[in-house]
């Protein structure tokens, strides 16, 4: 790796290096034809927040560009590969000191399936007292994800 390859960035006391997937485009921008797809990313991996840029064709990804750290990369494959997200909403608590509680999924699940995990969730109602921790919902949506509590209702 040679000095354009990398580059180093000091703030403060953190060093971040810079790593870059390059691969080569011929000319025409694509393979056999087939054009190249450029998208922009902001990067959730880390507190920098960088601006990536992806070349793909379809899902299969060319270049990654503009990450400092290797998150960035494979923030970026998996968005482009099986997006997935944390969901949080609120459940219906009866007989409690709040009339609801909020809940998390415990793990991600693939962003195709937050409707139908928002509509699952709807149709629950607690009964008081809620954990912090309480399995809410046991695989929602056939994610194997579990769904849980994340306050406490006293019950009244």
């Amino acid at each position: 790796m040679d000095s354009n390859d990398r580059r180093r960035i000091d703030r403060g006391r953190i060093s971040v290096t810079k790593y870059q997937i390059l691969i080569l485009v011929p000319a025409g921008g694509g393979y056999g034809g087939v054009k190249m797809e450029k998208k922009e990313f902001v990067c959730i991996g880390c507190p920098l927040g960088c601006n990536v840029t992806v070349e793909a064709e379809g899902k299969e990804i060319k270049s990654i560009t503009g990450n400092t750290c290797p998150r960035g990369a494979d923030y970026v494959t998996k968005e482009l590969t099986d997006p997935r997200r944390i969901v949080t909403s609120l459940v219906r608590v009866s007989g409690g000191e709040l009339p609801v509680v909020s809940v998390k999924t415990a793990a991600d699940i693939p962003k195709d399936k937050i409707g139908d995990c928002i509509k699952v969730l709807k149709e629950i109602e607690l009964r008081a007292p809620v954990r912090i921790g309480d399995v809410v919902a046991e695989n929602v949506c056939g994610s194997g994800v579990n769904v849980i509590a994340t306050r406490h209702v006293a019950a009244v």
